[in-house]
């Protein structure tokens, strides 16, 4: 983690437990103050930010300088303007359950991946303990698989359409029509589907853009806020990294007011890079 400009390690043996390691108090005291800390007064149906959940439970740091970042990791986004039920629901519903985070961990027996646990891969991760994987070839190896295998094993039931523009999303009672266009070698067509159900992975503003009517919900999906990231791969013919600092990379808290979300040291996660060099990639925000 990157504070005042220096990297610090994040706490991770047991006697840190018992040791203040900057910006952090021991983190036996932490647990000590979720364990007695009432549960948050939040009604069915209601949320709170990820900020105001951690700085109630635990305290200002660990918001500001563990949670925070986790959250630049994982969204690029603002922990006080993320959605706790939408984050971290595990989290809360136990909280809410136990009276605490702690107690909650100790209490349950919940494993919410007990339904992958016979799976090969997820037993070879487990035994090789995998903590990141990538694809020979880059990320777009795992959506042509997807692809073969849906066109091999479920074409019956299944129409894949690549290639396809969604113009229009009109609802009606039951059903939705989309409008598309296809594109075909150097043809062009339009299509139109009528189907029951309408899944998108596309950002809130665009989807607002193809519905017809709907105000309300057009309104809604284009107040949801974005961030803007771009994601730079430097690459070094040598050793560039001192060895005190290998590791996974770092992540850079809010309070910095640093353009740089992040950087992760690529060569020193997967070994089999480190012969070529030194591999860095880092996730920046902008206006």
């Amino acid at each position: 983690m990157a504070i005042d400009g220096k990297l610090f390690v994040l706490p991770s043996k047991l006697i840190h437990l018992f040791q203040a390691r900057k910006p952090f108090k021991p983190f036996i005291s932490y647990m000590v103050k979720d364990w007695r800390t009432p549960p948050v007064q939040i009604k069915p149906g209601d949320d709170m930010s990820v900020d105001a959940f951690f700085r109630y439970r635990f305290a200002p740091e660990i918001a500001d300088y563990l949670v925070n970042p986790l959250c630049i990791g994982i969204t690029g986004g603002n922990s006080s303007a993320l959605s706790m039920q939408s984050m971290f629901p595990n989290v809360l519903k136990k909280e809410q359950k136990f009276g605490s985070v702690v107690r909650g961990m100790f209490s349950s027996n919940e494993d919410i991946y007990a339904d992958l646990a016979d799976h090969w891969l997820v037993k070879k991760s487990v035994q090789e303990k995998w903590a990141v994987f990538s694809f020979d070839g880059g990320v777009q190896r795992l959506p042509d698989r997807l692809c073969t295998e849906l066109k091999e094993n479920y074409s019956s039931a299944i129409e894949l359409m690549p290639d396809t523009e969604v113009t229009n999303l009109t609802f009606t009672e039951n059903k939705v029509m989309i409008s598309a266009d296809k594109a075909d070698a150097d043809l062009s067509s339009s299509l139109n589907l009528q189907v029951d159900h309408v899944f998108s992975s596309i950002p809130a503003f665009k989807l607002a853009s193809l519905l017809s009517g709907h105000e309300k919900l057009k309104s809604t999906l284009k107040a949801i806020p974005t961030v803007h990231m771009a994601v730079v791969s430097l690459q070094f013919d040598r050793e560039v990294l001192p060895k005190v600092v290998h590791g996974f990379g770092f992540l850079v808290p809010l309070k910095e007011n640093s353009p740089i979300l992040g950087v992760t040291f690529d060569s020193c996660i997967f070994q089999s890079e480190a012969s070529q060099g030194t591999k860095l990639t880092v996730s920046i925000v902008f206006d």
